[in-house]
């Protein structure tokens, strides 16, 4: 992809992203406008592997379980950290993350959870095309026996856990698809290649001028890369140290 020469003025840039009005631009600004977005394009869902998830939120009785100030993970073999994604019906799930969501300072009980484990879009592709609360009683059934079978190897690892949990909420890819529109409704961006992290890194610059990108695909995945990710895209505005400084 050629370099640009031609610059947008933010104000252009934000009527065309947030203002949706028409910018008249030059012909050389609409083929660098172009010729970005086909090299986005270019990251196929065959050339990057994204991470998919099974996700959920737990509401806990009170007073009963102890909090956790940090996360707790749980494979079934020491292979399972690279490989809990391969797994069948009679094996799921292999690994999960389960967290305590803190409500107050000097927590001493947990009044909510997260349980996340690895799903394959495979598993839910049947059902592509319906929307949320419209996936019919064949989609319930799938998500309450996932759940289970989840709480059933959570409360392996951490007994008690489960006859104190009131409620809880579930989602799969479909949900995440049909919230964020990523690709098979993954989850944490883009997997990256730690033994060759330049090859999968995006940046949050562009080649447009005064056009910037944040999210969990940029520069590092998941929770903590959208919060680095956001600082440094600020920080082409603001500067890196004054932020810093003001954090």
């Amino acid at each position: 992809m050629s370099e640009i020469n031609t610059e947008l003025t933010t104000r252009e840039i934000q009527k065309i992203l947030f203002e949706n009005e028409s910018v008249t631009l030059s012909d050389e600004v609409k083929k660098s406008i172009s010729d970005c977005f086909n090299f986005l394009k270019s990251f196929s869902s065959d050339k990057i592997i994204y991470d998919f998830q099974f996700y959920g939120l737990y509401s806990l009785q009170k007073g009963t379980v102890p909090y956790f100030n940090s996360n707790f993970y749980h494979y079934d073999t020491p292979a399972d950290v690279w490989c809990g994604k391969n797994y069948d019906r009679a094996t799921y799930p292999k690994s999960f993350l389960y967290m305590h969501l803190c409500s107050s300072e000097n927590q001493q009980f947990a009044d909510a959870a997260v349980l996340v484990s690895y799903m394959n879009f495979d598993d839910v592709a049947q059902w592509t095309g319906t929307k949320i609360e419209k996936r019919g009683e064949d989609y319930k059934n799938f998500k309450r026996e996932k759940a289970e079978k989840l709480l059933a190897l959570l409360e392996s690892q951490l007994p008690g856990t489960r006859q104190n949990i009131q409620h809880f909420y579930t989602s799969s890819p479909l949900t995440y698809l049909d919230y964020t529109g990523t690709e098979q409704g993954s989850m944490y961006g883009v997997l990256r290649d730690c033994n060759e992290s330049v090859h999968s890194l995006v940046s949050q610059r562009t080649r447009i001028p005064n056009l910037f990108q944040t999210g969990q695909n940029v520069n590092s995945h998941g929770i903590l890369g959208v919060i680095i990710g956001s600082i440094l895209t600020s920080g082409e505005l603001l500067g890196v140290n004054n932020i810093i400084k003001q954090i």
